[in-house]
């Protein structure tokens, strides 16, 4: 009876070696279906997705529809940031479950820092737009006295 679990213990850490940094538990968690985190950030990537798509279908106002998109696309991308993250876990089996909340506080900050960034870029957008493509008003009251003051000076022959 030794004998037979010495053995087993020599065959199992011969395998041990042979999967390393493989463990029980990393390959069970790099089962996508199995675990919860990663199941967690591939819907929150689809519920993204529609967040993205929704004003495209229903009529929204441009600001609503301009925030729903931003943060669509912030949750897109940090979805994929995620997954192509735990994707070279995964192939390796070396996904380790006591990372997990870690992948949920990465998604998390880049949920909102992509949010905020959208957010920023969007407004400085519109505020380049409202000054550099549609003039204020005083740009043409400005233009009109500086062309009356060129012809005034074409008048009087200076």
């Amino acid at each position: 009876m030794n004998y037979n679990f010495a053995m087993a213990l020599e065959v199992h850490g011969e395998l041990s070696r042979l999967i390393r940094p493989a463990t029980p538990q990393s390959i069970r968690a790099s089962d996508i279906w199995s675990n919860r985190i990663l199941k967690g950030i591939i819907f929150a990537g689809a519920i993204s997705f529609l967040i993205f798509i929704i004003p495209a279908l229903i009529d929204l106002k441009e600001d609503r529809s301009n925030l729903l998109q931003i943060i669509g696309v912030a949750g897109l991308g940090v979805t994929f940031h995620s997954l192509y993250t735990a994707n070279g876990y995964i192939k390796n089996s070396t996904f380790d479950p006591k990372y997990g909340q870690g992948y949920i506080i990465n998604f998390s900050l880049g949920l909102f820092a992509s949010s905020i960034l959208g957010l920023f870029w969007s407004r400085a957008n519109a505020f380049r737009a409202r000054v550099f493509e549609s003039p204020p008003k005083y740009v043409s009251t400005v233009r009109r006295v500086l062309s009356r003051s060129s012809r005034s000076d074409i008048a009087k022959g200076s």
